[in-house]
């Protein structure tokens, strides 16, 4: 089912494929839609006094360490490669390409990752800092996991948009609460079904299977699911990170202990692709209320 949405959207030219499973271009329509959904995301930041943040859709490689990504999700990660030598590799690289072989091995690791969430870089940027009572930011942009499908759902790359809590235990976890609300209040405005359910992240391994159980026993993400034929696809989840985050960087609470964090984030692409499934092909036909919050004239 899911995939057939793709091909669907595909064929009537909102998705553009490429030649890599799981990444696409969007066309204009497409493109209005997610705006719309980051416009309803930038209004509840703004409600609790939330500071804009954009960063590009890269993050130095060694902070995906610093906080365990590469431990917790190796099956999702990605390196950016660069020419391993240009004073003389690029002769090299052509001489591969002239001859039709394998030139992928004279690139190297350079210190950059793709982000995996739109949060990544903002915690080395508060690093060493008080937060005092508690600061909130909205962070948006692409990210990358290594999920080569041709289900949309599951694309490579693909838009989030955070907002962000770091202060205390009692302010992060009035965010918490403020979080659902706002994730439950989305959906209802786009008219969309989506289920609340403990969740955990997808961590790698035997001992990946450990940090699930804790994180399920801790409550430390809740998914909203939206429900489809083939199984349900979070379309936004809010986590408590704890101090997975903040003790990392030194960042430091009102009270001189480490600070905690937690955010609300929504997959901008899913929300959009949650629409099509549960409303059909044409925009035109959708209900009047989705309509209005999409931007879209009413029919």
């Amino acid at each position: 089912m899911r995939q057939e949405l793709g091909q669907a959207l595909c064929r009537d030219g909102y998705l553009l494929p490429t030649a890599v499973a799981g990444v696409y271009g969007r066309d204009g329509r497409f493109e209005h839609l997610v705006g719309a959904v980051g416009a309803a995301v930038s209004v509840m930041a703004a409600e609790v006094d939330a500071t804009v943040v954009r960063y590009p859709p890269a993050v130095a490689a060694d902070e995906l360490h610093r906080v365990g990504y590469l431990r917790s999700f190796p099956h999702l990660a990605g390196a950016i490669s660069v020419c391993a030598d240009t004073t003389g590799r690029e002769t090299a690289i052509a001489a591969r390409l002239h001859r039709g072989g394998a030139w992928e091995e004279l690139l190297r690791p350079s210190d950059l990752a793709p982000c995996p969430a739109a949060c990544y870089p903002l915690y080395p940027h508060l690093a060493g800092r008080a937060v005092g009572g508690g600061k909130r930011y909205d962070t948006m942009g692409y990210c990358f996991r290594r999920e080569p499908s041709d289900d949309p759902f599951r694309m490579q790359l693909f838009r989030m948009h955070e907002i962000v809590c770091v202060g205390d235990r009692t302010t992060v976890d009035a965010f918490l609460a403020r979080a659902h609300d706002f994730a439950a209040r989305l959906f209802t405005d786009f008219g969309l079904a989506a289920t609340r359910a403990a969740a955990t992240d997808p961590f790698f391994g035997s001992g990946g299977r450990m940090l699930a159980r804790e994180q399920l026993d801790r409550d430390l993400k809740q998914e909203y699911v939206c429900p489809t034929p083939d199984g349900g696809v979070a379309l936004a989840s809010v986590n408590d990170h704890e101090t997975h985050f903040t003790r990392p960087y030194g960042i430091i609470g009102g009270d001189g202990a480490p600070a905690v964090s937690a955010c609300v984030g929504f997959g901008l692409e899913r929300v959009v692709l949650a629409a099509f499934l549960q409303h059909g092909p044409d925009p035109a036909d959708w209900p009047g209320g989705t309509q209005r919050a999409f931007g879209l004239p009413t029919g």
